[in-house]
Order: C-alpha cells, then sequence, then structure tokens
C-alpha cells in the first residue's frame, strides 16, 4: 500500500530544500484543517519564519513543486514558526490514483453493523460514480487526507484503528452539508475518491498489500 501522507511530506521537503533550506521527510508533519502539512523547520534552524516563506515561495515561483506529477501545493503560509502547506485537487487526485493501483479492491462487506464495514460498503458505492479527480471541495479533501493518514508507515495497529474510524466518519459526511442536489451533483464527480478510500478503510483491517504495479478494477 501506497504511504500518501510520506509522498506529500517528501514533495514539501523537496520544495524547502530548493529553497535552501536543509529539509528533511521527517521535517514535515500532519497539521491543522486546511493546511494538512506542516514544517517546524524555521523553528529548527532558528530562523525567520517569515524568511524561511519568502525563499520557499520564490523556489515555488520559479518552478512548481510537483507531486507524483501533479502541482503539489495551491497555498503556502507561515504561522507561529511553521510553514504551511495546502495540496491542490490535482495532488490529492495523484495520490488518490497512486493509492488505487498499489493494491486490489476490497470485497464487499459481509455485515455492515460497524461503522467502519458500512463505511467500507458506502466508499465501494461511492467508487462506481464518475472519475474526475477530486473535487476542489473542502470537506471532500480533508476526509480524503484523513483517510490517506490510515497508511502512514511507523504508526500501531490501534492509533491506524483510531484513525481508520475517524475517516469513516468524514467519509460518511462529507456532503451532508449541501442540499440533496448539489450533494449528488458532488459524489458524481468523487469515483476515484470512494475507491482509494475503500482501499484504505480496508487497510486497517487486513495489513499492507501491493499489487505489483497491476490495477485492479474498481
Amino acid at each position: 500500500m501506497l504511504d500518501p501522507c510520506k509522498t506529500a511530506r517528501e514533495a514539501a521537503a523537496a520544495l524547502m530544500r530548493r529553497a535552501g533550506f536543509p529539509a528533511q521527510t521527517a521535517h514535515v508533519r500532519a497539521a491543522k484543517d486546511g493546511f494538512p502539512l506542516a514544517s517546524p523547520l524555521p523553528r529548527i534552524l532558528h530562523t525567520d519564519a517569515d524568511a524561511v516563506l519568502a525563499a520557499i515561495q520564490k523556489a515555488e515561483a520559479a518552478q512548481a513543486q510537483l507531486l507524483l506529477g501533479a502541482a503539489a501545493f495551491d497555498r503556502i503560509e507561515a504561522e507561529n514558526g511553521h510553514i504551511l502547506f495546502s495540496l491542490t485537487a490535482e495532488a490529492y487526485a495523484a495520490l488518490a490514483a497512486a493509492v488505487n493501483v498499489s493494491c486490489p479492491m476490497p470485497p464487499m462487506p459481509a455485515e455492515t453493523e460497524t461503522a467502519l464495514s458500512y463505511a467500507i460498503a458506502r466508499m465501494r458505492m461511492l467508487a462506481r460514480q464518475e472519475r474526475k479527480g477530486c473535487p476542489e471541495d473542502a470537506a471532500v479533501q480533508r476526509a480524503l487526507w484523513q483517510t490517506f493518514r490510515i497508511a502512514e508507515e511507523g504508526i500501531s495497529l490501534q492509533e491506524r484503528k483510531n484513525r481508520s474510524e475517524f475517516a469513516a466518519q468524514q467519509l460518511l459526511t462529507m456532503a451532508h452539508r449541501l442540499p440533496p442536489r448539489e450533494r449528488q451533483a458532488l459524489l458524481k464527480n468523487c469515483g476515484s475518491v470512494g475507491a482509494a478510500a475503500a482501499r484504505l478503510l480496508a487497510f486497517s483491517q487486513n495489513g499492507s498489500t501491493t499489487s505489483g504495479g497491476i490495477q485492479y478494477e474498481a
């Protein structure tokens, strides 16, 4: 299973290195809503965050950082000594697509009594919708990012379970704020999101599997 969080963190670290700073993937971590990634690099280097931000923005303006071939970041800001990174819809779509070729689609759950199994079933159904990457919708992107965090390396089984349960709740409610017609229009563009989410939710139950580069039907 691809680790989408690590892939995104590596892109942020690469941009900071292009800006002239000795950044490593470990210097980038999960952040707050709206900015899934943050780096305390200015604090680590005892450097003014605004100066670091200016150098990073200059490097980004000269050449946009890519993430799996897509433009990685649409906003980069500084706050409380941290550099914050917001992913583009194209980056979310690229990460979801990479997840979808990294392992097979899980089977439909035999029962849907638990929130997790119900969410897997719902995401499998959503995967049948049109595939247009990832919508530019904050709730969808937030739910997808929380789902990406399920496959993060180095976390305990309990933490993976906790993240799965939280992601399931986010996925099941990501379109609830919208009126029925708008909700359906949004979900029609979430086929790839649903396919990746089903795989990632099942990962917490089944462990790591790889497809050997083969794309499975979703």
